[in-house]
């Protein structure tokens, strides 16, 4: 281990840069919550000291009280990524005394081998019909689900070999989300569907997808197609094998999302992880669950279980990052934001978190250019405006935000609108005390979604009125 300079240091196939709270693995950033990186530093600091878990924990939270179960599942986040890449790195657990970074060579010195950030090297594009790349891909994610155990990895290791190959790239995409990744994914599981008619896997993987691909459809008629799609999917998953619990996480995903059912869609994402607690999209799927619900903190454990599962999923760092917000741990959120942007993964919603806390923070400046940014994309430009609106009122330009907002208001039809925008411009309204006009925007959200709002910092003018608290119990 060497220092690579006054930020950060290197060891073994990692790089670690202070500062800026990141972790890169063979040059790459890996997407971990900012206090799990902070956890490695006094190991560096002082290289071979026994460090106790009263001075880790005063380190890495020196502003508050925590409990001891944070720092230990810091210290599991990081011995997962390290056994899932291999890296001859232990956190070592001396009885008594507290933890030790060590390498598995008999405790010889970490080797300095990985490049400073400066000179990472750039991430390549998977193409869709280059062998080289392909291989790769299904070697790394085979790694990934190699650590995970449960019914999952069995269950697709008795796929053919293109069967399987055609799961664990129909995973991949699948865990990166973008409307081309989910048609891709959609591809992939109905060649496995072909492949092996008789595995739940691919109409699960396939019900997942298409479900994924509603929130991004063009009009009403594709989303409606998308969803019947998804239904019939995740029903035939659970008649092809009702003991996978890939096919219960299909079920609670069309529940929550097409068919508005929440508590059936909590019962079987429960299901699900009773069959396979290692089940990252059941994970996933019930902490969105559970936001809805307005319980943000039990969803927080389960994103950080899913983060500990795979460190590498840009969907449950995005996730990690909101459930902060709306536990109002702002520092948090805008350092899980800043990761996704620096990885350019889900990087619109990373901008939204990012520019929300820094609003709470009451850094208008940063708040502001990441506010142009988002103007700048036809699908965050509402939300852009109406934060600018606020950003407005909280500087005192109070008139000159309400004709902003108004004008906004005049021009969104808001029967083509997604709900983040219903949100965006209630929230904006009520920070400028137009309440009348905040409840006309807050009573197009469902009743089923309404409880995640009662935590949420941007509806903090409301708090004091009655009439919100009737309006969260629907």
């Amino acid at each position: 281990m060497r220092q690579i300079d006054s930020t950060g240091w290197t060891f073994g196939p990692y790089c670690i840069e202070r500062d800026e709270r990141v972790l890169r693995f063979d040059g790459r950033p890996v997407p971990l919550a900012p206090k799990v990186v902070e956890t490695l530093v006094p190991f560096f600091e002082t290289p071979g000291r026994v460090i106790a878990k009263p001075e880790l924990m005063e380190r890495i939270w020196p502003d508050g009280f925590v409990e001891e179960a944070n720092l230990t599942q810091n210290v599991y986040v990081l011995r997962k990524l390290f056994e899932r890449h291999q890296s001859g790195i232990v956190i070592e657990n001396v009885p008594k005394r507290g933890y030790r970074l060590v390498s598995t060579a008999a405790g010889a010195p970490l080797a300095a081998t990985c490049a400073p950030a400066s000179k990472a090297r750039p991430r390549r594009a998977l193409p869709a019909l280059a062998a080289v790349a392909v291989a790769a891909a299904v070697i790394a994610t085979i790694v990934a689900f190699s650590v995970r155990g449960g019914q999952r990895t069995a269950a697709a290791y008795q796929l053919p070999a293109r069967a399987l190959q055609a799961y664990l790239l129909g995973q991949y995409d699948l865990r990166r989300g973008t409307p081309a990744d989910l048609r891709a994914a959609a591809a992939e599981f109905g060649a496995l569907v072909r492949e092996a008619p008789d595995s739940a896997l691919g109409y699960a993987g396939l019900a997942e997808a298409k479900t994924s691909e509603t929130f991004f459809a063009g009009s009403e008629t594709e989303r409606l197609r998308l969803g019947a799609d998804a239904v019939a999917l995740a029903h035939r998953a659970l008649a092809v094998d009702a003991g996978a619990a890939e096919a219960y996480t299909a079920a609670g995903a069309v529940e929550t999302s097409i068919e508005h059912d929440d508590a059936a869609a909590a019962g079987d994402f429960r299901e699900a992880l009773r069959r396979d607690p290692h089940d990252l999209d059941a994970l996933l799927w019930y902490g969105g669950e559970l936001m809805n619900e307005g319980d943000p903190m039990r969803a927080r454990a389960l994103f950080r279980r899913a983060l500990a599962d795979d460190p590498a999923v840009p969907g449950a760092v995005a996730s990690l990052a909101w459930s902060d917000f709306l536990l109002r741990d702002f520092g948090e959120a805008a350092a899980l934001s800043q990761q996704l942007l620096r990885s350019r993964h889900l990087e619109q919603i990373a901008h939204l978190t990012l520019a929300s806390a820094d609003v709470q923070r009451r850094d208008y400046d940063e708040a502001l250019r990441e506010v142009g940014v988002l103007e700048r994309t036809p699908e965050t430009r509402t939300q852009a405006i109406a934060m600018r609106s606020q950003i407005d009122a909280l500087r005192g330009s109070r008139a000159s935000a309400l004709r902003t907002l108004r004008r906004l208001d005049a021009a969104t039809n808001a029967d083509a609108i997604g709900p983040w925008d219903v949100l965006a411009l209630a929230a904006a309204y009520a920070r400028l005390g137009r309440r009348d006009e905040a409840y006309a925007w807050l009573d197009r959200v469902r009743a089923t979604e309404r409880p995640q709002l009662a935590r949420d910092p941007r509806f903090d003018p409301l708090r004091d009125d009655p009439r919100f608290r009737s309006w969260l119990s629907g």
